[in-house]
């Protein structure tokens, strides 16, 4: 006796749906769901998004010229922002055991060379108010 695989569509034509009143009535293969008529899967509409998106990208910004907000967002970003005074990056490294005295300079070294060449001394405070945004 061998085990196969094998899948089965869901009805979506809301037939089944106590919320649709007629509780099996209707006849399957309505056009009750025309995003599933039109792909074979919801994940267009995820990828899409919602569809106000950008209109609320444009409320951030018109929030954003408020002297207030402006001001918390600064303060935020900067707040977050500030330099490591042990590695001299806006990063703390942490370790789950004691690491030894040359793993921390290898790590610092890189580490300051990695945050000099994507400018991260100017670009953090950036993508952080504009992340908080």
């Amino acid at each position: 006796m061998s085990w196969k695989k094998y899948f089965t569509l869901v009805d979506t034509s809301g037939a089944l749906s106590p919320v649709n009143g007629s509780m099996g009535l209707s006849r399957v293969g309505s056009d009750a769901n025309p995003t599933h008529r039109n792909y074979a899967s919801y994940l267009p509409d995820v990828y899409s998004g919602h569809p106000n998106r950008l209109e609320r990208y444009g409320q951030y910004d018109t929030m954003d010229s408020d002297s207030e907000v402006n001001a918390a967002l600064d303060i935020l970003a900067e707040f977050c922002t500030q330099e490591n005074e042990e590695n001299g990056t806006p990063f703390q490294v942490f370790f789950k055991e004691q690491a030894t005295s040359t793993e921390i300079k290898i790590i610092k070294k890189f580490l300051q060379q990695w945050t000099k060449l994507n400018k991260f001394h100017t670009r953090m405070f950036k993508v952080v108010r504009n992340t908080f945004k």
